[in-house]
């Protein structure tokens, strides 16, 4: 390798745990919606009557974990006028920047207490 760095590897254990999560995610989600029997009138009906505060704390952790955001644009669009899903996912955007900002600096600082502990038992 160029300059003495490695490349990352992705484990099987890694990979196996990230899709059993998504089929684990997938099944529940199949699952509601054949609860529901499909029932797409219904499911309109339930997202429009999300309270606005489980939206944006839903906006603000879940893309944390990787679920995407622009998921809950088109969801906003929906269940709430305009104005008020403009506001909510402004807020629901700073909120999960700010969130992501901190969780960052805590494992930079983490990651950074590992490096010093491994280089000084190597010392």
């Amino acid at each position: 390798m160029e300059g003495g760095q490695e490349t990352p590897s992705i484990s099987r254990t890694s990979v196996g745990l990230r899709i059993g999560f998504f089929l684990a995610i997938l099944t529940l989600g199949l699952g509601w919606l054949a609860y529901h029997d499909f029932d797409v009138p219904l499911i309109i009906e339930q997202a429009r009557a999300t309270h606005p505060l489980m939206f944006v704390l839903l906006m603000s952790l879940l893309p944390l974990a990787g679920f995407p955001i622009a998921v809950f644009y088109l969801f906003a669009g929906e269940a709430f006028p305009w104005l008020q899903a403009w506001l909510l996912c402004l807020a629901g955007l700073a909120i999960n920047m700010a969130t992501a900002y901190i969780a960052f600096l805590i494992s930079i600082k983490a990651y950074q207490r590992i490096a010093r502990k491994q280089s000084s038992l190597k010392a």
